[in-house]
């Protein structure tokens, strides 16, 4: 679906190209024209995406999430009520945790509101960028301290990188 797009051309380059008329053999050619610059466009795009390792297409999700969930469990019981911070780490936690909790993000005042008397009656694992998240709410992320959280990811053929979250847990008002 991501390269449908390529092919939509095709038809307004035929009449733009030719407006007296199209022969067998100009559709021919134009039709393979068209696959060749699409069968190059892919070729090219998926050996980039091999070998290349990007954090939003070559992190495990699994880890990600089982090292939250661990940190979690060191200072609460049960699951994550809700997750705040930078919108996609918190989005790879919400989708493939077993709890699917809610995710918000730190810059977001919109998806935060709803959430915000949860987040302090039951707490809230934080993950992102402390400084963007101590801008959310001073009272509540200003107490708590951030740890190191590193997300390593590798592409197929590609060097492995890691890059750099923090991570903290608000406790709320009801603690264990």
């Amino acid at each position: 679906m991501w390269y449908s797009f390529l092919a939509s051309w095709t038809g307004l380059a035929a009449v733009a190209l030719f407006p007296f008329g199209i022969s067998r053999n100009h559709f021919r050619n134009l039709w393979l024209l068209a696959a060749a610059y699409t069968g190059i466009v892919l070729v090219i795009t998926t050996i980039d995406i091999v070998r290349k390792s990007r954090l939003r297409c070559h992190a495990d999700p699994v880890k990600i999430v089982r090292a939250a969930e661990a940190f979690w469990r060191k200072s609460r019981p049960g699951g994550i009520p809700v997750v705040v911070g930078e919108r996609w780490i918190c989005g790879v936690i919400q989708f493939y945790s077993p709890e699917h909790p809610q995710a918000c993000s730190e810059s977001d005042p919109y998806t935060l509101k709803p959430v915000l008397a949860k987040i302090r009656r039951e707490g809230a694992l934080l993950l992102g960028y402390p400084d963007a998240i101590r801008k959310w709410l001073p009272e509540l992320a200003g107490k708590v301290k951030f740890e190191y959280f590193p997300v390593e990811y590798r592409a197929r053929w590609g060097k492995l990188k890691e890059d750099e979250y923090y991570i903290a847990v608000y406790p709320g008002e009801e603690r264990p």
